[in-house]
């Protein structure tokens, strides 16, 4: 079973942040697919459904983003969920908006929320999937906090969605195909 889950912020001044472009991915999966339990339990939001025959769970940690890992700790004990059957959802400072990179492991890339999920699961085996938030012509004078705590512009919204598409269309691969057929489809657009 595949756990897919959005790294965000909770709260209502951060959800069209930047940052939040994992909690956003999970909130179009949903509704998109048929959501047969909802439960909030060890710090996180889950939702249980079925893509086909493959059942799967999309969770939301409710702890900020630099506590990820805490909760997605719980969570795995809580189920007896691998590392490895995992897929972290989350924005990417350094690729350009509308960009995504799946892979099936590696280091935090200075992202605070994987390095807090690689630091309590003790592995980088964790498979990820990386969402572009940087603007193309942006050069980055604000802070890196400031910058990804910041609102999507007007102008940044239709790739914004059309990302939200390709996203889910990547889980909903990884969940019929596998993790290596879908970085084969989709890492190349």
């Amino acid at each position: 079973m595949w756990v897919f889950t959005g790294l965000g912020n909770p709260g209502r001044r951060f959800l069209f942040n930047r940052h939040n472009i994992g909690f956003m991915v999970i909130d179009y999966a949903c509704s998109q697919l048929s959501i047969t339990k909802t439960v909030q339990a060890h710090k996180m939001l889950i939702m249980h459904t079925r893509v086909e025959n493959n059942e799967i769970m999309m969770i939301k940690p409710l702890t900020y983003m630099n506590k990820s890992g805490q909760a997605i700790k719980q969570f795995a004990s809580a189920y007896g969920i691998a590392p490895q059957e995992f897929v972290i959802i989350y924005d990417d400072l350094y690729l350009p908006l509308g960009k995504i990179r799946i892979r099936p492991r590696g280091g935090s890339g200075g992202h605070n929320g994987m390095e807090s999920i690689i630091t309590t699961m003790q592995t980088t085996e964790i498979p990820r999937i990386r969402i572009g938030t940087k603007e193309v012509e942006v050069i980055l004078s604000e802070t890196y906090s400031d910058y990804v705590l910041a609102n999507f512009s007007k102008s940044e919204l239709d790739i914004v969605h059309d990302t939200l598409e390709c996203v889910y269309d990547s889980m909903v691969c990884i969940t019929q195909n596998g993790l290596h057929t879908s970085m084969n489809k989709f890492n190349k657009k």
